[in-house]
């Protein structure tokens, strides 16, 4: 197919997260291109939709390849040690297309959270399985403790036989372990990040049954942010050392509910998070924004549901995500003859300087930042400009770099610029401007993340208690140790 002696690979973007795989190379007035799937995830047959241009579809994502066509391949078949046939067919597709023409790729809104950094919804699971440490899957990434007679185990969907959800009776003690410290936007810990359960409340739940959702644990791995709380049909939510009533939201029990919380890690001394509940149909029935955390340390250790005196019906648990937010990256510089990081970022530089550029937008919105170069003779500005523009694609995440020469006689400073409106609410979710004249300025040294906050948000909450007798959270708040370089 290429083996023509001018033949010429393809530069094709690719992603860390996709469930497919795309090379190409260009033959004189053709390109031919190879596009696998993850056939663990779809059939290769359904892997191709249907449409005016060549298209297919996996896990949100569309590749169309504008007048392709298909370049039928032959029989492709494999045999184990004993002869036995392990597979028969071809596991992907040929395509041609024209020499001018390179496949689209895109993805579906929210793909993030569609597609989250990790995500339980039990069908991996027997009907019947006891949910413990050593069943869960990963392996060794919950931890699980019972309180009495409390039972934790995978049953069918009663409103969905075809669906499959986690039933806690008793009390019982649920803890994600080893993940949530790895949930990632660029290079290093998301910042902005969101965690959700679905959960159906038992229509007989007793007047003294509690459920805490979504708290979590620090580098200490000690519970001391108590995310929400449900108490017969009221819903509080963890504002600092104690829990406070989510105004405007009351319970039917039997119904199934979504709760979220979409945390912001960025402003090491007050970490802050927003508090949501949907009904079954995807309704807002009540938010809390701007809340802050109790001292919680980054990166979060665990994030854990637990139950206490549910006696009758079970309470069940379904689709479990955790999954970065907003705009996350990591830019980094280094000295391109010898490789070596720059760690002074004020310093001008000499030689000539290699930027990387790592990161994720997990917004519907593409974002633009750019590559800034400012060139001096001594102490004296001689030009600032843009080197790149850079545009980071809705719902995708990718890699840049380049390297900044620097004239004789001259040194040069170099930084990322956000291009994107100050009053955007959907920017990055890092900061705000009050002014668009001066850019943001977000670098990385390593994964040690320099934040310019420029707007404080002052909260206005309702500050209704926990019924009398109900445990509320007290501790006192530490300052966050910074983040140490991964090196």
């Amino acid at each position: 197919m290429v083996g023509s002696a001018d033949r010429t690979p393809i530069d094709v973007e690719v992603s860390w997260n996709s469930s497919f795989v795309l090379s190409g190379m260009n033959v004189g007035d053709k390109n031919i291109y190879r596009i696998t799937p993850d056939t663990a995830l779809v059939s290769l047959e359904d892997f191709k939709v249907e449409g005016d241009d060549l298209t297919f579809y996996i896990n949100g994502e569309t590749i169309t390849f504008p007048g392709g066509k298909i370049v039928e391949d032959g029989q492709v078949r494999g045999w184990d040690a004993n002869q036995n046939v392990i597979y028969d067919g071809t596991c992907g597709y040929w395509v041609e297309t024209a020499a001018d023409v390179k496949p689209i790729v895109t993805r579906e809104a929210d793909h993030h959270r569609n597609n989250p950094a990790y995500g339980e919804d039990y069908e991996s699971y027997e009907i019947g399985t006891e949910y413990t440490y050593k069943s869960a899957l990963p392996v060794y990434c919950w931890e699980a403790k019972k309180v009495g007679s409390g039972t934790a185990t995978v049953i069918a969907d009663p409103s969905n036989p075809d669906n499959k959800v986690l039933a806690l009776t008793g009390g019982y003690s649920l803890k994600n372990v080893n993940l949530p410290q790895n949930v990632t936007a660029g290079d290093s810990y998301a910042e902005n990040q969101a965690w959700e359960v679905e959960v159906t409340i038992p229509s007989d739940m007793a007047a003294d049954a509690e459920l805490v959702l979504l708290s979590a644990s620090g580098n200490k791995k000690k519970a001391v942010d108590g995310g929400f709380k449900v108490v017969g049909n009221q819903v509080y939510y963890s504002q600092g050392e104690e829990y406070v009533e989510l105004s405007g939201v009351t319970l039917t029990a039997g119904n199934k509910y979504r709760f979220v919380r979409d945390m912001d890690f960025n402003d090491a001394d007050a970490f802050t998070c927003d508090y949501y509940v949907y009904d079954a149909s995807g309704a807002l029935l009540g938010s809390a924004k701007d809340v802050a955390l109790a001292a919680i340390e980054i990166s979060v250790q665990g994030v854990e549901m637990s139950c206490t005196g549910v006696s009758g019906e079970a309470v069940l648990l379904d689709n479990f995500k955790l999954y970065p937010t907003k705009v996350g990256y990591d830019f980094e510089l280094y000295v391109e003859k010898t490789g070596s990081k720059i760690t002074d970022l004020d310093a001008k530089n000499e030689s000539n300087v290699a930027y990387r550029f790592s990161w994720l937008n997990a917004t519907n919105k593409e974002k633009t930042y750019s590559v800034m170069a400012a060139y001096y003779e001594g102490d004296k500005l001689v030009e600032e400009k843009v080197f790149k523009e850079v545009k980071l694609a809705a719902n995708f995440e990718g890699l840049d770099y380049g390297v900044v020469e620097v004239p004789e006689g001259q040194t040069v400073k170099v930084y990322l610029r956000n291009d994107n409106p100050a009053d955007d609410d959907d920017t990055t979710g890092v900061t705000k401007k009050d002014s668009g004249v001066d850019p943001i300025l977000f670098v990385l040294i390593g994964v040690v993340a320099v934040v310019v906050i420029a707007v404080v948000v002052a909260l206005l909450l309702t500050g209704k208690k926990a019924p009398k007798g109900k445990k509320t959270v007290k501790k006192v708040a530490k300052k966050a140790e910074p983040k140490k370089d991964a090196e």
